[in-house]
């Protein structure tokens, strides 16, 4: 859909996908998946910059990255990432009981590599800043 201000490219998950979900749970990946079909559209615009919004973002952003085409009129570079972090997902269940090694250290994998791809990075408060030393 496109107006004069503003393009929206919807992305459509599977029905029977969970809603109101945030965490491994949630259509992250079929998010991802379905995301990277725009890249082409994307990479038109000639971007300077990304925003991503926490991992579930940086893992859409890496398959656009990873469909980007290499068209003549297309920047062979990719635009810089600014990641938008809300909350750390790893430091936040490190601290429930019962919480199992394994969901941890796949919080923080992601986590990680949306800081990794990232060029600068805007967190919610000084709580996450003091968190991702540990990422």
């Amino acid at each position: 859909q496109k107006n004069d201000a503003l393009e929206v490219w919807p992305v459509d998950l599977p029905s029977g996908s969970p809603w109101k979900c945030l965490d491994k749970q949630s259509p992250w990946c079929e998010f991802a998946r379905a995301a990277a079909k725009y890249a082409e559209q994307a990479a038109r615009w000639e971007p300077t910059t990304a925003v991503v919004v926490d991992w579930h973002g940086g893992a859409a952003w890496q398959r656009i990255l990873a469909a980007w085409p290499a068209l003549p009129s297309v920047r062979m570079r990719p635009p810089k990432v600014c990641y938008f972090n809300f909350r750390v997902y790893s430091s936040g269940i490190a601290h429930c009981r019962n919480t199992d090694a394994e969901l941890i250290e796949w919080y923080e994998e992601h986590e990680r590599s949306s800081l990794e791809m990232s060029s600068e990075v805007i967190c919610l408060s000084q709580r996450l800043l003091a968190a991702w030393p540990a990422l």
